[in-house]
């Protein structure tokens, strides 16, 4: 038992000293990108006057960044076949346009969340100064248990929503802003 504790801690050294070592190295906050034709950066369902991007590509980006600082820079290097200008320059547009869009939607949801669980914690509140004051004038035992039991349900949403998901969120959204703000070059 001790030998197999001994082993895995032996190899969680080793693992960290490898992600340390790689984190070290110029070309970590590249990303590669190669696109073999114009169509697949297009949405197969948009017209052609309102392209929209294919959300693969931008899954592949965000998927891509999940794991890179956030206070580093990225750089995406994208490899093309045809070097034409007005392409270039209307894939960085749909690449930041839909990454606007994905940043709107995080902060609306940021704000509903902060509403909705300041909200419940109001109301968590509420109902527990109600059961005290309910507790005080009558005997209710199973009546004054149950309003308990709700409230501390709608604290710990709260709890859960404003300390647990917010956090998440607000994470999104710093890895999408630094997409957002990525160089992009071409080879």
């Amino acid at each position: 038992m001790k030998s197999q504790l001994k082993h895995y801690k032996e190899f969680d050294k080793k693992l960290r000293q490898e992600v340390n070592n790689s984190n070290d190295d110029e070309n970590n906050f590249i990303i590669e990108l190669y696109l073999e034709n114009y169509e697949i950066i297009y949405n197969k369902f948009s017209s052609i006057q309102k392209s929209r991007i294919n959300n693969e590509l931008i899954t592949y980006l965000e998927n891509e960044i999940k794991y890179k600082p956030v206070d580093e820079p990225i750089t995406v290097e994208i490899d093309i076949k045809t070097h034409d200008e007005k392409f270039i320059e209307s894939l960085e547009k749909l690449i930041k346009k839909s990454t606007i869009n994905n940043i709107e939607d995080i902060t609306h949801d940021l704000k509903r969340n902060l509403r909705i669980s300041i909200l419940l914690l109001i109301f968590g509140l509420i109902t527990l100064g109600c059961i005290s004051l309910f507790s005080y004038f009558t005997d209710h035992y199973v009546f004054n248990e149950f309003f308990v039991i709700v409230s501390w349900v709608l604290i710990w949403q709260f709890v859960e929503m404003y300390f647990f998901d917010r956090p998440k969120l607000k994470y999104d959204k710093m890895k999408l802003l630094q997409l957002y703000f990525a160089e992009f070059r071409y080879k």
